[in-house]
């Protein structure tokens, strides 16, 4: 009988309706949740949404929560406080109208916000930088709202100011302070970037706290030893007088001068009422007052920088890796103050910084949720497009790295463009500000930015006002304005058609366009000329016959050998050059024939690769290259697929890129950059397999410790353990070479670094002939050459400053210390490993 005819008395559609299926209601949880995430939305003209009804509803539905689930309903709360950081004040209000009925749930939250500090603060895996400094935000948005007492906050504060007040005072004379100085700036930056959301209450609560609070912030500035670094600045030089944008450190010390240079302007002006903080709760003032307030737990901060240090990390280590963990603001003023800060004080900046910062970091798993926040949900009451697109600028630019891929950026960008009127025109603003530096931009951040504009370009139908730019074609070859322009066309290419992009490019930037994207054929087989001029050609021709014909590889080692292609081609490099352009044009079609002709040849290429010797591998590089000139993204594809299946090794292709034309000279772009991205992607390959390495060996440990326990278990309760036995003697016997995989990775990847450093040296120090003779020959391109590999050092091993680290002192013992290297490149390096 069907269940529904039943139940119901009929059949559906014998003149019933059917029955919607009801949903099923939410959790409550679920239902807390989605309130405080939703609460004050939308925001309009900077202003949260929210009348006294749905506040009203939102309280008793906290109260009912907190009696039944208190520990759920505090880490709610509080994780909107700091994942929405810019709706503390509603959070806060919203406490402090729980406090009034029900103070012991408001206490347990005040003591569930002390202890995440705490854990935040200290190291270990709740250790959390961003977290502090924004539950320490939520904290002082408590005071207003009588949840918590003001004293208890500036007590809190107070600890973190002494706490780097302390090891600064500890620190031995002449310390440069790289090994705490952006942990102890961190702490007095999260102790100040607290006091706005604390408002004019706090102030005129703990006046003499406050003052003493500031004078030991003073004290702190005093103490640290640097108020800049000039090794994060992402140009190297001003082009004019006064050049603001050149002095930039990337946010990196000189930031928390500007902190405190913005807090104290607000103090002493009693500007406590901020347009960017909104003040919610003096309506609800007379409420509140009947709350009860409480004490935050006090606060310990560590001694030390909360980071995981390597037994035997050398003090540069020590340094790159407290700078990865507090890294620098990210900042970049291209844009005037009348456009980013107008009238305001300039703590009104930082916090809209912040606001951008913070949202980026919780939103960046969504990237539409992401820019629709950005553009219409922050409670900024005026234009501040100029704003975002420098602070979004500014991190796609930071060094060393930035917080995300510089992709997440140029897709944020895209959105915003369309979402907000006026933020196109700031961008503009932007791009011409680098494009004005190029000859001085740290050559990484040129092609970041080269990579920006040719995927924004992408979306928007390629248009761009290429006639503004038109003076490049008259500019040399080695001219940094016109190798970015060559670098966006590249790019650009590569994002679409080459036909194309010939099409919407203006035709006087034509001669600027790479050629076409094509693989170099082979000659034909039967063409008597070709076979005189080019016989690896020739016979690379023929062998091609038999891979498009299927030949094994066994057929086609006996067809060499009945050929005798040793002998016609000149020895094992003949024919290992020979083998390659034919597997590379035989997977030319696209990325997976190549991957498919390299693996089922692999022995005969592999076997070719160890008959030619050490000079085989880099014949392999050179091949690739040859095979693919007018397409280095296909180059590139092709070398990291060789270094893949070990066929070539980082050294190989570091010695082949500094020999390469791409490399000493700069007349073609399309061959630098294909150069230099072959030589990143290996670099970042070997540091990718130290990592792989760890990982396993890690997961090996965690395996045995776990088949330990269990064989343990086994034997206690009186069971076979034989299997699981056995399971851990496997495991067990793979940690020795697991353990020796690691280190023979991490010695490549030192290997590769010292070399690539020792290469860069030699051709500064006039070192290889071929630098020495464009210095001969052209003293204008030699230089340009010079200054290009000069920033292009910098700009490497600030790149992998935590791996050089590693070897800061092999570098400076074996390199730098060698006879005919100049001392200014000596300091250079040195600076560049201690930033």
């Amino acid at each position: 009988m069907d269940y529904h005819r039943r139940q119901s008395g009929g059949y559906a559609g014998s003149g019933h309706k059917r029955r919607r299926e009801e949903e099923a209601p939410l959790e409550p949880r679920k239902q807390l949740l989605a309130s405080l995430l939703n609460a004050g939305e939308p925001i309009r003209d900077g202003a949260f949404t929210l009348d006294d009804e749905q506040l009203n509803g939102l309280v008793r539905q906290l109260r009912r929560e907190a009696r039944t689930d208190p520990l759920h309903t505090h880490g709610a709360l509080l994780d909107c406080a700091v994942q929405l950081a810019h709706k503390a004040p509603l959070y806060a209000l919203l406490a402090g109208l729980m406090n009034v009925d029900d103070p012991e749930a408001a206490a347990g939250l005040v003591e569930r916000a002390g202890a995440e500090l705490a854990a935040a603060l200290q190291p270990g895996p709740g250790c959390d930088p961003r977290r502090a400094r924004l539950l320490l935000r939520f904290c002082a948005a408590l005071v207003p709202t009588n949840v918590l007492h003001a004293a208890s906050l500036m007590a809190a504060l107070r600890a973190l100011v002494d706490a780097a007040v302390a090891v600064a005072e500890a620190s031995p004379a002449g310390d440069d302070g790289r090994a705490w100085q952006p942990f102890t700036d961190h702490l007095v930056y999260c102790a100040l970037m607290a006091l706005p959301w604390g408002g004019a209450e706090l102030a005129d609560s703990v006046p003499a706290e406050l003052a003493a609070l500031l004078g030991a912030v003073d004290g702190y500035m005093g103490r640290r030893p640097r108020s800049t670094q000039p090794s994060l600045r992402p140009f190297a030089a001003a082009i004019k007088e006064d050049d603001a944008v050149a002095e930039s450190d990337n946010g990196g010390a000189s930031f928390l001068g500007e902190v405190v240079a913005a807090v104290k302007e607000m103090v002493e002006a009693g500007r406590w009422q901020l347009e960017s903080v909104p003040r919610l709760h003096p309506a609800h003032e007379v409420a509140l007052a009947e709350g009860q307030g409480s004490d935050l737990p006090a606060v310990q901060p560590p001694t030390a920088a909360p980071v995981e240090l390597p037994e035997d990390a050398n003090p540069a280590m020590v340094g790159a890796l407290v700078l990865e963990a507090f890294p620098p603001r990210g900042i970049i003023h291209f844009l005037e103050k009348q456009h980013t800060q107008g009238e305001r004080m300039l703590v009104e900046r930082l916090i809209a910084e912040e606001y951008v910062l913070d949202t980026c970091f919780y939103f960046e798993p969504d990237r539409v949720e992401c820019a629709k926040r950005l553009a219409g949900g922050l409670p900024l009451p005026y234009a501040y497009e100029p704003l975002l697109c420098e602070v979004l600028f500014g991190q796609m630019l930071r060094l060393p790295r930035p917080q995300f891929k510089p992709l997440m950026y140029s897709t944020l960008m895209v959105d915003l463009c369309k979402l907000r009127k006026l933020f196109p025109r700031a961008m503009s603003a932007c791009v011409r500000e680098c494009f004005a530096r190029m000859n001085v931009m740290d050559p990484h951040l040129r092609l970041r930015l080269a990579e920006w504009l040719a995927y924004h370009l992408s979306n928007f139908e390629y248009v761009w006002p290429w006639a503004k730019w038109a003076h490049v074609l008259a500019a040399p070859a080695y001219d940094g304005q016109r190798r970015f322009c060559v670098a966006v066309l590249n790019r650009l290419v590569r994002l679409s058609y080459w036909e194309r992009i010939q099409s919407v490019l203006p035709e006087e930037f034509r001669q600027l366009l790479p050629p076409k994207p094509e693989v170099a054929a082979l000659p034909s087989p039967d063409d008597a000329e070709a076979a005189a001029a080019d016989p690896e050609g020739h016979w690379a021709a023929k062998m091609l016959q038999l891979v498009r014909a299927k030949a094994t590889p066994e057929d086609i080692d006996t067809w060499r050998t009945e050929q005798g292609l040793e002998g016609r081609l000149g020895g094992p490099l003949g024919v290992l050059r020979c083998w390659a352009r034919c597997l590379l044009v035989a997977g030319a079609k696209s990325y997976t024939h190549m991957v498919i002709a390299l693996e089922r040849y692999y022995g005969p290429l592999k076997n070719a690769v160890d008959a030619a010797g050490p000079e085989g591998e880099a014949a392999l590089v050179g091949v690739a290259n040859t095979v693919w000139r007018a397409s280095p993204q296909r180059a590139a594809m092709a070398v990291d697929r060789l270094m893949t299946l070990r066929l070539v090794s980082a050294e190989a292709i570091v010695g082949w890129v500094f020999g390469s034309a791409g490399v000493t000279a700069l007349g073609d772009e399309s061959l630098s950059g294909a150069a230099w991205e072959i030589l990143y992607n290996a670099i970042n390959k070997t540091i990718a397999r130290v990592q792989d390495a760890r990982e396993d060996l890690a997961a090996t440990e965690a395996a045995v410790v776990q088949l330990q326990a269990r064989v343990d278990e086994l034997m206690a309760a009186g069971e076979m353990a034989g299997e699981v036995a056995a399971q851990l003697d496997e495991a067990a016997q793979s940690l020795e070479e697991k353990r020796g995989y690691v280190e023979e990775t991490r010695q490549q990847q030192q290997g590769a670094l010292l070399q690539v450093v020792r290469c860069f040296v030699g051709t500064l120090s006039g070192g290889q002939g071929t630098a020495g003779e464009a210095m001969d020959t052209d003293a204008d391109e030699a230089t340009a050459l010079q200054d290009f590999m000069l920033a292009a050092l910098r700009s490497f091993v600030r790149r992998y400053n935590v791996q050089c680290a590693q070897v800061a002192e092999r570098i400076s013992g074996e390199v730098l210390a060698g006879e005919g290297v100049p001392a200014a490149l000596r300091e250079a390096v040195e600076a560049q490993l201690h930033l």
